[in-house]
């Protein structure tokens, strides 16, 4: 059954659909452990320029700015460099913190200006951790990005290449303990006697039953995603098959030169499509790095012994020979890629799509390595400006440019930091990292009142939800006010007027499951006062409401003409319209094998291997497989719409959805937590996402009709939770990937490979 109550219509989908979500731990079950067009917004943070240790003043506790890369000429152009060294890692709110070697993103222009993180000299203070530049650009831009790799891969032993070099059978990470054997019972002792020691064996935790590829590997490979643009998946754009091995004496002068001529080509209808349009120079220069690699590789102990299944090139030939993108790359990779540009009357040019102009993202992305990836703090924003006067970001800084202060702008990045990719040793802390908001534990945001600041909010952790409420701190609770926000956009996405101007954020948090992002117009009170963001029962900001009070106070926009408006491409995808008739549903369902019959989660004490005594760990699957390296899971035809249900058969995990390419709206979600007798039916206008927590599914004590197949679920089965949603498949043929964005997850094999494929060909029959 589905419910439909008109009377909800103009409460938000935020407040239905996230505040089904809301109570849903997003445990991680692996736990084994005990400028573009406008002017730059002016800084509100301490720039984070040479000061000693290249972060703030030491003390300070104040919210540092990301340094900035910005499109110039119609072009972002950047380099990127993957990096590794020493950095203080925040371990939590006691002012601790523990010395890791990370990698980590470092970036500037070609020309060497702006440059994050600052070129300064490093005492013997390590510096902060964080994400890295933000990159800024507009609807049109091209974006030129080369990628280098110079990561020391020696600096790893524990972690990085362990199949690479033959230092690991399986592939996988190997972690092992000490401790008597499972099912140890210590001999009985006289009286009188000494007790005999209890053995210590070595036993391994991990990979335990997990394997390869679909199990926790580090990797030095690098590569990008560009979390929320709707661009080519292909050759040069957001194509997460690539993998770039490190090369610590790659030459960035030469690779800019052998990148030029791709640079000068990369538009729209210009980008290399197959192997031969690359450069010759580049094609030549790739080839004799790769045959270099195989053929002196180090494996297990002995330079040139890599097996001849494992070589680079080899395998890169395969893949030109059947006309695909090879895979492989030493040290360097050029993405080159244009922005869908921005409406004309209406419509956007030469696209069905289009880009949507707001909060965006990337990170690295390499299958089995991507959760160390982001550990070590390799993400950043993507901010997608439109330059248009009444488009998203010229209208929301208009509306406040008559207003002292103008609109000024915060982009904060929450991560997870840490050394380990799945937290199976985490230096005998017990759970996960914590939150951290550009590198820093709980920094502080000062607001003068009445202020208006425009937050840009990107949930870039590996595993930990966000849910973000203001509260008074204990020592102003009796202050009078509170800090008030609306949202403005969800996932880079503007909202649309009527659900901008209906919220009703006093009664539900900000929630962001991994991946998700959130624009907010945050409102300081008119008296001065100390508020701290709660995240559930831990604090991830304070703000500072201090200074003369702005009179009158800013303000937001309060009618549709104040409002940005939405380009027409975002409008509600109609399913019975003769252009968006849905052409196929399917069902995507995302489950776990290895855990006990009528269990809500996997339990150490019954869910063990009978001829070892260890614990088998759960495999978590989409429609009952994990990932499989060579196969394409779902196939779609170009200009098509679908609808999908995107079922949840664990329990207490809601595993956030994450599709590349084409975001969706969702019409309908099951909570059974919530009520396991119905479906809630959305009301339009939808919001559109890139990833949604999926809620999940709930033991069942009696026999219970699942609302979306209509069969009986039998006492102590699963009900599954689910959503469904629809998204069209315009504009780009190629592979990408869809998943669960808990990374470990991922990893471990909670992933699809997706094909899109023309629907136009040039053959005839008649």
């Amino acid at each position: 059954m589905i419910e439909r109550d008109d009377a909800k219509t103009r409460r938000v989908f935020l407040d239905q659909a996230l505040a089904a979500v809301s109570a849903v731990a997003l445990a991680e079950v692996v736990h084994v452990s005990t400028v573009s067009a406008a002017s730059p917004p002016a800084p509100v943070c301490p720039p984070a320029s040479c000061f000693p240790n290249g972060v703030p003043v030491a003390g300070s506790d104040n919210l540092r700015c990301i340094g900035e890369i910005s499109s110039a000429r119609d072009k972002l152009q950047a380099v990127i460099t993957v990096r590794n060294r020493l950095q203080d890692v925040p371990a939590g709110g006691n002012g601790r913190i523990s010395p890791m070697m990370l990698r980590y993103f470092e970036g500037h222009r070609p020309d060497g200006t702006q440059q994050w993180p600052p070129g300064c000299t490093i005492p013997a203070k390590n510096p902060l951790p964080g994400p890295g530049p933000t990159l800024r650009c507009k609807l049109g831009d091209t974006v030129q990005i080369a990628l280098i790799n110079n990561v020391d891969a020696s600096k790893f032993p524990r972690t990085l290449d362990l199949l690479e070099r033959g230092l690991t059978d399986t592939g996988c990470d190997v972690v092992r303990s000490s401790g008597p054997p499972p099912g140890y019972t210590p001999p009985p002792v006289a009286p009188g006697q000494t007790p005999a020691p209890t053995p210590q064996p070595a036993h391994e935790v991990y990979p335990a039953n997990d394997r390869f590829p679909d199990c926790l590997h580090g990797s030095s490979s690098a590569n990008i995603h560009f979390h929320g643009t709707h661009v080519t998946p292909a050759t040069t754009g957001d194509n997460v098959l690539i993998n770039v091995r490190p090369d610590v004496n790659a030459s960035e002068r030469d690779i800019l030169a052998m990148f030029a001529p791709i640079w000068q080509h990369c538009e729209i209808g210009h980008q290399p499509r197959t192997w031969a349009n690359l450069p010759q120079r580049w094609r030549t220069y790739q080839e004799a790095r790769l045959r270099h690699y195989d053929r002196t590789s180090p494996y297990k102990g002995k330079n040139g012994n890599l097996p001849p299944d494992q070589w680079l090139w080899t395998q890169n030939e395969k893949a030109i020979a059947a006309g695909d993108w090879p895979q492989w790359y030493m040290g360097s990779y050029p993405y080159c890629f244009q922005i869908p540009p921005a409406e004309r009357d209406g419509k956007p040019i030469g696209f069905e799509m289009g880009q949507a102009p707001g909060t965006h993202w990337y990170h690295s992305h390499k299958h089995g390595s991507t959760a160390i990836n982001m550990f070590n703090g390799m993400s950043g924003a993507l901010i997608i400006e439109d330059p248009a006067p009444d488009g998203y970001d010229r209208k929301l800084h208009a509306f406040y440019a008559k207003r002292t202060p103008a609109l000024q702008e915060l982009v904060m990045v929450f991560q997870q930091i840490t050394d380990t990719p799945n937290l199976l040793t985490n230096r005998g802390v017990s759970g996960r990292a914590p939150t951290l908001v550009n590198g820093q534990f709980a920094p502080t945001i000062t607001m003068q009142p009445g202020q208006v600041q425009l937050w840009r909010m990107i949930n870039a952790c590996v595993a930990n939800s966000v849910t973000m409420q203001f509260q008074h701190t204990p020592a102003t609770s009796g202050v009078a006010g509170a800090v008030t926000y609306k949202q403005t956009a969800q996932d880079g996405v503007q909202l649309h007027w009527k659900i901008y101007s209906s919220q009703d954020t006093a009664a539900n948090p900000v929630l962001l499951a991994p991946a998700n992002r959130a624009d907010l117009l945050v409102q300081a009170p008119n008296t001065a006062g100390t508020y701290v963001v709660m995240d559930g029962n831990r604090p991830v900001l304070y703000v500072n409401v201090v200074g003369t009070a702005i009179a009158p106070p800013m303000g937001l926009p309060s009618t549709e003409a104040e409002y940005p408006r939405r380009p027409g491409f975002l409008d509600d995808i109609d399913p019975f319209g003769p252009r968006t008739t849905v052409r196929n549903h399917r069902d995507i369902v995302y489950g776990w094998k290895n855990i006990p019959p009528g269990r809500t989660k996997p339990d150490k004490s019954l869910n063990l291997d009978p001829r070892t005594g260890y614990q088998i760990l759960p495999e978590f699957t989409i429609n009952d497989k994990q990932f499989s390296d060579g196969t394409i899971d779902e196939v779609m035809l170009l200009g098509t719409t679908e609808e999908w249900a995107v079922v949840n058969a664990t329990t207490d995990i809601a595993h956030p959805f994450h599709i590349h390419i084409n975001p969706f709206q969702i019409f309908e979600i099951f909570d059974p937590s919530k009520d396991p007798t119905k479906a809630i039916s959305i009301p339009a206008p939808f919001v559109w996402w890139d990833t949604f927590a999926i809620p999940p599914g709930i033991v069942v004590t009696t026999p219970t009709r699942d609302p979306r197949t209509g069969r009986t679920i039998p006492a102590n089965g699963i009900l599954p939770g689910y959503f469904k949603m629809r998204t069209r498949f315009v504009d780009f043929t190629g592979m990408y990937v869809q998943h669960c964005h808990i990374l470990t997850h991922e990893d471990r094999g909670m992933m699809q490979l997706l094909e899109v494929v023309s629907n136009k060909t040039i053959l005839k029959h008649h």
